[in-house]
């Protein structure tokens, strides 16, 4: 846990993704051939993140670091969907300048997802956001 005096200094952002879209993802890390990758075998949905993302909004609000009205989500569909239109309101919703570089980047190996191999390899092989083209199911 981080002391309050270093969570006060944090702009924090949610991004959230649907649980139909985030558990089939979380699975196929812990199965052939990704699993010999990541090193993951099992899989458990009560490792998917989402009771801890609560309790944390949960926390950050009660211990008054956050109010309800700031909090700052972002759906990962929608920034699949439509990038630029998400990361300009994302900016100017934490008070930074929209910057066109913000949407490109250099594809290579991040250091800090090395503890996650096999989890972000489509990141790291990213050169951008770019609107996604193909939706393969529809959520409810």
């Amino acid at each position: 846990m981080f002391p309050i005096s270093i969570l006060s200094q944090f702009q924090v952002t949610f991004l959230i993704r649907h649980p139909s879209r985030a558990i089939p993802s979380y699975y196929r890390c812990t199965v052939p051939p990704l699993s010999h990758i990541t090193g993951f075998h099992y899989f458990d949905p009560e490792e998917a993140g989402f009771r801890e993302a609560r309790i944390l909004l949960q926390f950050l609000i009660e211990s008054g670091l956050l109010e309800k009205e700031d909090v700052v989500l972002v759906d990962a569909d929608d920034l699949l969907d439509n990038p630029r239109a998400v990361v300009e309101k994302y900016c100017r919703r934490v008070g930074i300048e929209f910057k066109e570089e913000m949407l490109s980047w250099e594809a290579k190996e991040c250091r800090e997802f090395e503890k996650w191999k096999g989890f972000h390899e489509d990141a790291m092989k990213s050169a951008g956001l770019k609107a996604r083209t193909t939706v393969w199911f529809q959520l409810p």
